[in-house]
């Protein structure tokens, strides 16, 4: 199976975070703030630190166990999404832990190079809603929505896990959780880490819009783009960019 060297680390460049009152920061970050990220077998990896910047829940140990406890609306999402990562070639469960998150499930899908995952965002009851509001409160929590909410891979994966701990120095958990769940994909990433992006991934979450772009900057090498910009107010409240270092070996 063939394995990944791979390193990430933030570059300089103006983090700017005012995602709350009282919040305002604008600092310079040194290269080295991230550390390397050694070697990593999947993005998998980050699928799990995103989970736990946002204080998402694990719902189940496997995509099969939250099927068997779904709804039926839940399971005909499940196998629509599925299908759509399967016919793109991702299709190996065996780390596909399920977070759940307000009213958003989400799990990590592997390539069949075994490292790259495709991460899917769908739509599901809101149990917290439910039982505080009865019933009804579905429909109102979540409505008619897209299946999926969004669908990331890649570079964008790392970029989305680097970008919510970096949100988590300054916000507690709910408040990041606005910020950078996805609740409406507008525009998909077009690209992998050899080829960079020729478009950026774009998503609606509760509070704004996430940018995520990929350039690649030389052999092996790669720059990762994240923005957040609030709903409200349309300002940039978080811009930084992350370096990704990666060696393909047998």
């Amino acid at each position: 199976m063939e394995k990944k060297n791979f390193e990430v680390s933030s570059v300089s460049r103006r983090q700017v975070l005012r995602l709350a009152a009282g919040a305002a920061l604008v600092l310079t970050v040194p290269s080295n703030l991230l550390g390397a990220g050694g070697n990593v077998e999947s993005l998998s990896f980050y699928v799990d630190r995103f989970a736990t910047a946002i204080g998402s829940k694990q719902q189940a140990d496997s995509v099969k166990g939250l099927y068997e406890k779904a709804d039926q609306k839940l399971r005909a999402d499940l196998d629509y999404v599925n299908r759509m990562m399967a016919n793109s070639g991702f299709s190996d469960y065996s780390r596909s832990v399920v977070y759940s998150s307000a009213n958003t499930v989400f799990y990590s899908v592997v390539f069949q190079d075994g490292f790259n995952v495709c991460l899917p965002f769908i739509a599901a009851q809101d149990t917290q809603a439910v039982q505080e509001h009865g019933n009804q409160a579905q429909s109102q929590f979540i409505g008619p929505q897209p299946t999926p909410k969004a669908m990331i891979e890649g570079p964008s994966v790392v970029a989305l896990a680097l970008a919510s701990e970096d949100v988590r120095k300054d916000l507690d958990a709910t408040t990041a959780r606005s910020y950078l769940l996805p609740q409406q994909r507008t525009l998909s990433g077009n690209g992998t880490f050899e080829s960079g992006y020729t478009q950026p991934d774009l998503f609606l979450t509760e509070a704004g819009t996430v940018r995520i772009d990929y350039r690649r900057t030389s052999r092996q090498r790669g720059r990762a783009y994240v923005q957040i910009v609030r709903g409200d107010t349309r300002e940039v409240v978080f811009e930084k960019s992350y370096d990704i270092r990666y060696n393909s070996r047998s």
